[in-house]
């Protein structure tokens, strides 16, 4: 069976290596790199233009450049007092500590970060948790094209079934390979191994029990699979898939163009007018840069000029503007040398040219939001046992993108929507607040000091010269 998955995942296998290949701009990953012609003697040139690592590299940074805060729900209130319930206030603390603790152990955001990039790449990401020998819960990216996830409906995020495979050296003199696999069901993981020879030819017919793995099968200490996938979208397609046939011929055409400008050095020299060109005549022009003739041209005489190979520039300009315009729309992503990015446009213009980026990245986030779920359904089998009161479906994600920021608009908007949304909601949404709720705790505290006297009109500790006025306000001496 582990044989079958491999044979029938090798497509998806090579497809998600040729696109990791690509964005690592490899000699062997990019195709005009590769380029051939049959008259060896043209000039080929290969200028690879790296649409896609900056599309890759644009919707990661806007979707992920700012970390994913993780929190646990906010505590119910008792319906008499109004006030949160001890009980499950402090079982948010403690989950809270929990969650800040896993998160800076982990160095979460850069493992998030890095699953999105192999999803915009590849179509999916996969992450493996496991329990390390310091009885830690850990979690750590694998490679998606060493991944088969056995689900209905592209659920890669709650896999019943995984499989990761991956070929490594035996270290032995005849330089042997082989192929290990890990099976992950709800409780335990199987170890198998497929030996191959130097050639690398398969050494039998299917996979067995690896027996450098004891024992085997081995307990995950989890109650559900391990492994579980973080698909870019429901397709499973990459942020690229869709264009590359475009990239390939910007390519091609400016690597046409620029051999043209090159083949132009080796250009002919036109001579008429002269009875006889040899090698001696030949070297006299290339050392003197001259050539003499009996009579003007316009009475009959000889003349000499490069025969010149007329471009049309601006075809070949139109036609490179048209295809860089393509691919950036089709693939959902902004073009920044765009003129329409030239200068301070305001936030709503730039929201819109950003528009299709967005919407690509709240795709990306319903699907990681569910991977993330998960994620704590299968670790937090380990905290209840730790007799922390974990209810995963109460983490809550916070995205925010990483977006240019016009303060200036911010601030004119939360005016005026004073008094007509909570203040907590308001303050919501300026982008340089985190936590609109300790930014109300800080105003409270603020106020009082004012109330008191201890604090000037412009948030500063007041003076010991300053007295307060019959009106509340502070006053200098």
């Amino acid at each position: 069976m582990i044989a079958r998955l491999i044979t029938a995942h090798k497509p998806d296998h090579d497809r998600m290596v040729g696109l990791h290949q690509r964005y690592k701009c490899s000699l062997a990953g990019v195709p005009i790199f590769t380029r051939k012609f049959l008259d060896q003697t043209k000039i080929n040139a290969q200028l690879n233009n790296d649409f896609f690592s900056d599309i890759i590299d644009t919707k990661v940074g806007y979707f992920l450049g700012i970390p994913i805060t993780y929190s646990y729900m906010e505590p119910e209130k008792d319906p008499e007092t109004g006030e949160p319930i001890a009980t499950e206030l402090q079982t948010k603390k403690m989950v809270d500590q929990k969650l800040s603790d896993f998160v800076r152990r982990e160095n979460v955001p850069e493992v998030d970060a890095e699953a999105s990039k192999f999803a915009a790449i590849c179509g999916y990401g996969a992450r493996l948790c496991y329990i390390g020998t310091d009885g830690e819960e850990h979690i750590e990216n694998a490679y998606p094209w060493e991944c088969i996830f056995l689900v209905d409906d592209n659920d890669i995020q709650r896999p019943e079934y995984a499989v990761r495979y991956w070929e490594e050296a035996t270290g032995d003199k005849d330089q042997k390979t082989v192929i290990k696999a890990e099976f992950y069901d709800s409780t335990t993981i199987t170890y198998f191994r497929q030996d191959k020879s130097a050639d690398n030819q398969p050494v039998g017919l299917s996979f067995s029990p690896d027996p450098e793995e004891s024992p085997n099968p081995r307990p995950h200490m989890f109650a559900e699979c391990p492994l579980l996938g973080f698909p870019n979208n429901n397709e499973m397609q990459g942020d690229c898939e869709k264009v590359l046939s475009l990239i390939d011929a910007y390519d091609r055409t400016l690597s046409d163009v620029n051999s043209e400008l090159e083949q132009m050095r080796l250009a002919y020299m036109l001579i008429y007018g002269v009875g006889k060109i040899d090698d001696e005549f030949m070297e006299q022009v290339k050392k003197t840069g001259a050539i003499g003739f009996e009579a003007p041209i316009n009475e009959g005489g000889g003349d000499a000029r490069f025969i010149e190979k007329n471009l049309n520039v601006q075809a070949v300009e139109a036609h490179l503007d048209r295809l860089c315009n393509d691919i950036y729309y089709f693939a959902g992503s902004p073009n920044f040398r765009d003129q329409a990015f030239a200068g301070n446009i305001s936030g709503v213009a730039l929201k819109f040219k950003l528009f299709k980026l967005e919407s690509k990245c709240i795709t990306a986030e319903r699907e990681i939001t569910t991977a993330l779920r998960q994620m704590f359904r299968v670790i937090g089998e380990k905290w209840k046992i730790e007799e922390v009161p974990f209810d995963p479906d109460r983490v809550e994600f916070q995205f925010k993108r990483n977006f240019p920021l016009n303060l200036q608009d911010e601030a004119q908007t939360t005016s005026m929507l004073r008094g007509q949304i909570s203040e907590k909601t308001r303050l919501g949404l300026l982008s340089f607040i985190e936590d609109p709720e300790a930014e109300l705790m800080e105003m409270d505290k603020d106020n009082a000091k004012m109330a008191a006297g201890l604090l000037g009109e412009e948030g500063e500790d007041a003076q010991p010269g300053d007295e307060e006025d019959d009106t509340g306000g502070v006053t200098s001496e």
